[in-house]
């Protein structure tokens, strides 16, 4: 009888194991550790639980909103355990590895060099040409980037580039998606200028990933 009971029980519990929405612990954040804007769980996107650890990263920064989101959506970290680096610069490999992240691929991370698999994605998605992986990314490669990644989507409204003073500046090749970036609120000059061609912060890299990351939640 006890054995009968006990071949019973092991019977539902495997047939649990089988309905949907039951998926087994290890299927969680530490085996796929990407899924879009957040990591996998049992019954969806999951947040990253941990608070901010960044000691470079103050309440009264006006970043703060920004690293906190990328933090918590998984799609930037820190350059050490305690530091964001806010205000230096990222390669173009980071950018395709942040926005590959944004699309839910899953990456190695073991992979030598390390960004091979988000310059694949990039290349074949058309994002980026897949060169310079190691140099800094520019304010209009970034929206380029972007725009690409976003399906190449037309400029709203608000795309005059004439009330910034550099905005006869912006390289052909980025004039459409930084309109377009202008137009949504992606990318906003200071000074009453873009610097298309300045290197972009990580600061700034996390705000223009943020928004946009909004629009997609």
């Amino acid at each position: 009888m006890k054995q009968r009971l006990l071949t019973a029980i092991l019977a539902l519990c495997m047939a649990l194991a089988l309905l949907p929405g039951l998926a087994l612990a290890s299927e969680g954040p530490e085996s796929e550790p990407y899924s879009g804007l957040g990591a996998y769980g049992i019954s969806g996107i999951v947040l990253n639980p941990a608070p901010m650890p960044f000691a470079d990263v103050d309440r009264d920064n006006w970043f703060f909103g920004d690293v906190d989101y990328v933090w918590k959506h998984y799609l930037m970290s820190g350059v050490s355990p305690a530091a964001f680096a806010p205000q230096t610069t990222a390669s173009r490999a980071m950018i395709w590895t942040i926005l590959a992240r944004m699309k839910g691929v899953q990456m190695d991370g073991n992979t030598v060099p390390w960004y091979e698999d988000s310059q694949r994605w990039a290349m074949s998605e058309d994002v980026s040409d897949g060169t310079n992986p190691q140099a800094d990314v520019t304010r209009e490669e970034l929206a380029a980037m972007l725009w690409r990644s976003a399906g190449m989507p037309a400029p709203g409204a608000a795309s005059d580039l004439s009330r910034f003073s550099d905005g006869d500046e912006v390289s052909a090749f980025a004039l459409t998606a930084v309109r377009w970036a202008v137009s949504i609120g992606l990318l906003r000059g200071y000074n009453g200028q873009l610097y298309p061609q300045g290197t972009a912060t990580r600061a700034e890299i996390a705000a223009m990933v943020t928004r946009w990351g909004e629009n997609m939640d």
